[in-house]
């Protein structure tokens, strides 16, 4: 539970949600050029993230046990 409550937390906020224009974050997709928003782009980061958040929720569940 602490390991999802952690990667979450850290996918959510770290990534999707901040408040940096890039091509994987909710601002990119929504206020970017389309031609910096691509498909492939996105998901390679959003995989990419997905795998930190991943770790550090393992790292960090494993801390606090």
């Amino acid at each position: 539970m602490q390991f999802i409550f952690m990667a979450t937390l850290m996918f959510v906020y770290a990534d999707f949600a901040s408040a940096v224009p890039f091509s994987n974050t909710i601002e990119g997709v929504v206020y970017m050029k389309k031609e910096f928003v691509e498909k492939r782009v996105f998901w390679t980061i959003q995989l990419e993230a997905i795998l930190y958040s991943a770790m550090f929720g393992l790292l960090s569940a494993w801390i606090l046990i």
